[in-house]
C-alpha cells in the first residue's frame, strides 16, 4: 500500500496517557457582570493637582463624588509643568443609572459636583478646554 501511494518512509508513534493521574490546576476566577440595561456615558476630566496628592485619594474622592459614577479610570499624568508643585491629571469617568437613561442635565450636575469636590478637598484646578 505504501509503494502504491508513493510513500517512501513512514513512522508511527503510540502513547498511553493516564488521565486519572493528572491533577487539575486552579483556574482563573471568572466573574459575571450583567450588561447595563440603560446606556452609560463616559467623559474625560483634566485638572491640575498638587504633586503631594495621591492617585488613591483622587480615585476615592471622585468615585464617591456622585451616585451616578460607575467607574473611574486613570488616563494620563503630566509632571513637566513650569510650576513643579503641580501636575496635570486626566481621568475617564463612566456615569450611568440603573433605572433610566441619563439626561444632559444629570451629567452636568454630576460633573459639577465632582469638580467642586476636587477643588474644595484636594486643591485641584479644573483645566479648561484650551
Amino acid at each position: 500500500a505504501r509503494r502504491l501511494a508513493g510513500i517512501k518512509h513512514a513512522e508511527a508513534a503510540l502513547f498511553e496517557l493516564d488521565v486519572d493521574g493528572l491533577r487539575p490546576r486552579p483556574s482563573r476566577e471568572n466573574r459575571y457582570e450583567p450588561l447595563p440595561r440603560f446606556p452609560l456615558t463616559d467623559y474625560d476630566l483634566s485638572f491640575f493637582v498638587p504633586t503631594r496628592v495621591k492617585w488613591a485619594d483622587i480615585e476615592s474622592l471622585v468615585a464617591a463624588g456622585h451616585p451616578l459614577v460607575k467607574k473611574v479610570t486613570f488616563v494620563d499624568e503630566y509632571r513637566g509643568l513650569s510650576d513643579g508643585d503641580r501636575r496635570s491629571v486626566t481621568l475617564r469617568l463612566v456615569l450611568g443609572r440603573d433605572d433610566g437613561t441619563l439626561t444632559s442635565e444629570q451629567i452636568d450636575e454630576a460633573s459639577q459636583a465632582i469638580q467642586q469636590a476636587l477643588t474644595d478637598r484636594l486643591g485641584a484646578e479644573i483645566r479648561s478646554g484650551e
